[in-house]
Parts: structure tokens; sequence; C-alpha cells
């Protein structure tokens, strides 16, 4: 029978945060939220064009 390799993986340090780190954290998430959302509205636009065989888009 084999030996079992399985490794556990350590989980990452909790670690106390800078309100400047904060800060910008939640700045780049709605960044990134704001992007996609310009992006979901720009592939929409693009392709509204297109219709299934029941007219919907």
């Amino acid at each position: 029978m084999k030996k079992d390799t399985v490794i556990g993986l350590k989980k990452p340090e909790v670690r106390a945060e800078d309100p400047r780190t904060e800060v910008l954290r939640r700045g780049a998430r709605q960044l990134l939220v704001q992007v996609l959302e310009a992006q979901i509205d720009t592939f929409l636009t693009a392709h509204a064009h297109i219709k299934d065989d029941a007219g919907n888009r």
C-alpha cells in the first residue's frame, strides 16, 4: 500500500491592517466593480442585435 503524500496547507495569518490599507482596498474593490459593470454594459450593447428564435436578446 502506498504511503499518503497529502500535505496540509497553512492558513494565512490574520493581520491587523492599518486604516490606509483598508481605504485603498475598498477603493480598489469599487474600481473593479465599476470596470466590470462597464464591460458588461459594453458587451450587452454590442450584442443587443442578436436574438434567439423567440425574439429574446
